[in-house]
């Protein structure tokens, strides 16, 4: 998971990102970092189909 997350932000703005970890559950910080710092810190259980889904409509 840290991988795509990772390699979503070389892909993806903040704003979009934002759009697509939000309504997966996803705990959000300011900006990339914080939110990979987060996830890095405490691994958090989201829904990877909405995640999935969002990336099919970008």
């Amino acid at each position: 998971m840290k991988k795509m997350f990772r390699t979503l932000r070389h892909r993806m703005s903040w704003t979009n990102a934002k759009k697509l970890l939000n309504p997966a559950g996803i705990s959000m910080s300011h900006g990339w970092d914080g939110t990979l710092k987060k996830l890095d810190a405490s691994p958090q259980e989201f829904d990877m189909e909405k995640i999935e889904h969002g990336l099919a409509a970008y």
